[in-house]
Formats: structure tokens, sequence, C-alpha cells
């Protein structure tokens, strides 16, 4: 019941609003999470299914209850927020809407059904942006992400680095910032040089954002052509594997023996997960994904 309960309060954390519930219109069968039929799902819905899982259902009103057994299960509340995340699939016609397509203007169908596709189309509007120079920028957040490769340079995915360089040390003074992290400032990599190890948040939304995909663990702009001896004008990859942030985690205790430790994000395929952070040691190896701004 605790991590139900963590992972229903980070869904409204993430959401920031308390909204007042409202009663259920018709929900789509063709879309789960969409609570009034209207081809998409809301925010204020995912919200809704949240409280549905909290505090039970009633015996005739369950939003976000999509198999009809009388409960909302941390699998519903899942796919409900990747379809938040990537709209549902074909956008049906709204079930709570009267019919207008007796009415619509030709022009108005023939666009319609024109952008109707099961493969998103990228548009000038794709939130991250490759840059062509082994960065990819985030346009919502402002960031710049390293891209990664697998020709054996700096910036290899299969490369990895320890935080701390001795056991027990909470110093930074380990390989991914004396080697990792200073090449990539000592070149000026993408003509910056003040490249550092992204926050827990930071990295976590990114794992979050691949939760959209079956096959993908992270937005498709950073697993495209990863083949190998590519570089990251080339390439982008990212390794099945844990990677660094700069934020500590609690201390683990072994005896009297004092164990500093960082916390990692998960990059396995693992779905649905609640939470992707794991807490390492800092002299443990991990991979690495640079990151600068905003």
């Amino acid at each position: 019941m605790t991590k139900l309960k963590n992972t229903l309060l980070r869904v409204v954390l993430a959401t920031g609003l308390l909204l007042g519930a409202k009663p259920v219109l018709a929900q789509n069968p063709n879309c789960e999470g969409d609570l009034n039929g209207d081809g998409r799902v809301a925010v204020s819905e995912l919200v809704r299914a949240v409280r549905s899982a909290l505090e039970g259902c009633p015996p005739t009103d369950c939003p976000g209850d999509h198999n009809n057994d009388g409960k909302v299960t941390i699998a519903e509340l899942v796919r409900a927020v990747t379809r938040n995340l990537a709209g549902c699939p074909d956008n049906p016609t709204p079930t709570s809407l009267p019919d207008t397509s007796a009415t619509a203007s030709p022009t108005q169908t023939a666009t319609a059904t024109a952008t109707l596709s099961s493969t998103p189309t990228p548009t000038s509007a794709t939130r991250f942006v490759n840059n062509g120079d082994g960065t990819i920028r985030d346009t919502t957040t402002g960031l710049v992400w390293e891209s990664k490769s697998r020709d054996g340079s700096i910036h290899d995915q299969g490369n990895s680095y320890r935080w701390s360089a001795e056991f027990g040390s909470r110093t930074g003074d380990g390989s991914v910032f004396t080697d990792f992290l200073a090449t990539l400032n000592a070149q000026s990599f993408g003509g910056h040089n003040d490249w550092r190890l992204p926050e827990r948040a930071e990295l976590e939304e990114l794992r979050e954002l691949g939760r959209s995909a079956i096959t993908l663990i992270v937005p498709v702009e950073f697993a495209t052509g990863c083949s190998a001896g590519c570089d990251v004008l080339s390439c982008s990859c990212t390794a099945q594997q844990d990677y660094w942030t700069a934020t500590d985690a609690p201390d683990q205790f072994a005896g009297e023996t004092i164990i500093p430790r960082a916390w990692l994000i998960n990059f396995r395929p693992v779905e649905p997960a609640p939470d992707f952070a794991v807490a390492l040691p800092k002299n443990a190896q991990a991979a690495t994904r640079a990151v600068r701004g905003p």
C-alpha cells in the first residue's frame, strides 16, 4: 500500500493540481484514462483516477477503472499516464460529444483524416531538438544534453565512471568529474565548458518520458541510429544501465561503517515501475550523460 500511495502522490505532485471530482460522462474504451470520451487524457482525468485508487470506488462511478472490476490499479494509472503523454490511438471520435459529422465541411473532414497516423510525425513543435553538434536541446526546460555514441570516444554509451575515488568518500573526486566532465569542458564540447552531472529530477524526467513508447526507454531523440562505430554527430545512444546524477542519496549503514551514496536513474526497460531511482555507494561504477543549462 505504501508503494501505491507513493506512486499516486507522484502523479498528483507532478501535475500541481487538486481538482474537484466530476461525474464520468463516458469512459473511452479505446483510450485508457479518457474519462469523458473527448479522445484525450487530461491532467484533471489523471487526478480523478488517482483519487479512485486512493479512496476506492463507489458502486456506480469509478473514474479510471478501465476493465470494470470496481477498482483502479497501478497498471491502469501507468497506462493512463502513457496516454496523456503519447495520445490516444487513432484519436477516436469522442463518445460524450454530439455527432457533427453531417455538418462538418469537406475541408474540415479531409484535414482531420489526414492527420491521423499510427506513427507520430516529427514537427517543429517536437520537444527535443538535435543541434547537429552532438547535443540535444530540451525546448521545454532549456537544458542541453550530451548525445551518446558507440565509437569508443569520451561519449561512448559503454563508458562507466566513479562518483568518488575511494570507498566511504563523499567527495566528488571520482573519474566522472576528473575524467569525463573535465574532458568535455576542456574540449568546449558543443561550444561550451559548463557541462555537469544532471540532478536526479532532471534525469528522471527523461526516463519518465520514455514510458510513452513500448520499445523505447527514453524519448526517440536519445535512441536514434545507434550502430557500432557511430559518433555523436551521426547517432544518439542510450545504454540500458544506471546513470549517475549529482544528487546525494541517504547514507547506508553497515554496522559502524557509513557508506555515502548518490542517486542514479535506471534506464533498463522495466515497466511498469513507480520509481526509476536507485542509490549506490559513490565509489561504484556507472554510466553517465552530461547536461548543461538552463
